[in-house]
This record gives structure tokens, sequence and C-alpha cells, in this order.
């Protein structure tokens, strides 16, 4: 198996042996993403709906930067850097959180 093999909708929801890695937190955001996004299908001018498109462009714009900041950790991690990457864009922190647990060990902690 090839690193890109790997479906966007099943590294969003397992990680590398196969096992349901979701977290309540990791559901909470996903809800977040999901219920922003839909605010893009309604029309504007309700407030609540200029809320949620704003909280998407948030959410895109911290994710975005947290792959930045946690990308040096991310590569230290066994396993696709693509699919890191994803379910950190995804996830923002608790991502890299969560692998590291896994590891019982914060691998190269670089400073940022």
């Amino acid at each position: 198996r090839t690193r890109f093999q790997c479906s966007l909708v099943r590294c969003a929801f397992y990680h590398q042996e196969g096992k349901n890695d979701m977290s309540p937190s990791k559901i909470a955001v996903l809800l977040l993403w999901i219920l922003s996004a839909a605010c893009f299908l309604l029309p504007g001018g309700n407030l609540l709906v200029l809320i949620g498109r704003g909280l998407f462009g948030l959410l895109v714009v911290v994710h975005a930067v947290e792959c930045l900041v946690f990308l040096p950790r991310l590569k230290a991690l066994p396993g696709s850097l693509n699919a890191h990457l994803f379910n950190t864009f995804l996830y923002g922190v608790l991502h890299p959180k969560a692998e590291e647990a896994k590891l019982g060990s914060r691998p190269n902690q670089t400073p940022v």
C-alpha cells in the first residue's frame, strides 16, 4: 500500500490500524465544521448564518496555522504525513496530541 491510498473519509475517522479514533472532542469539532459549512447553503442576512460563515473561515485559518506549527511534530509521527496533515486541519491540536499520547511521549518536540 502506498501512503496515498487513504481516502479523505478514512483518514478523518480512522488511524493507521483501522480502529475508530473519534473522541468526543473530535466529534464536537467535526460538528462545528459541518454546521458552519451548512451556513453556506442557507440564504444570507440571518445573524446565525453570518456567524456560522465567519466560524467556518476562522476554522480554516486557525487549523491551517496549526498544520504549519505542528508540522515538525507531525513529520516525527509514524504513518502518512498527508493523513496527519489532513487530520490536523480537520481536528486541530486534538490530532497531534492524541497521536503523541498513543506513543506515550512527545517525539522531537521542536520549539516554534
